[in-house]
């Protein structure tokens, strides 16, 4: 009999063992559980926060684009004003050279009349010495 009590005293401190890790497993669970919640939460939260950013992304790219192709635009008109300038200045060299050389024949025929008004003059002398003494 006492064998028999040996084995229920046995099986009871067994029972207790049981029913003491059982709870410390349905606490591990437990905390697992709220543990695995919480990292679904958080995965969420930045599925959430990444979907924005993502958004946010989109928008700064398209505004890069929109300001590449600006600037493009920019540089092509920058380079179209130089060619500009550049004929503007050719053309400018052109018409002082003309004018350089329209001021160089204008100055020449006008030698041309004076030599002409003092020949003229001279002949006019002649002419007139040739009338009074004849």
């Amino acid at each position: 009999m006492q064998e028999l009590k040996d084995k229920i005293d046995d099986a009871e401190d067994r029972e207790q063992n049981a029913k003491g890790l059982l709870k410390e497993v349905e606490d591990k669970l437990y905390a697992l559980d709220s543990e695995i919640d919480s990292k679904k939460k958080k995965i969420v939260q930045t599925e959430k926060y990444l979907a924005q950013k993502e958004k946010e992304l989109e928008k700064k790219l398209k505004k890069w684009e929109e300001i590449s192709q600006k600037q493009e635009l920019e540089n092509e008109l920058v380079k179209t004003l130089e060619n500009m300038e550049i004929d503007g200045d050719e053309k400018l060299s052109d018409l002082e050279k003309k004018v350089d050389s329209i001021s160089n024949m204008a100055e020449s025929k006008e030698s041309e009349n004076k030599e002409m008004a003092l020949r003229m003059a001279q002949l006019e002398n002649e002419n007139d010495k040739v009338w009074f003494t004849s």
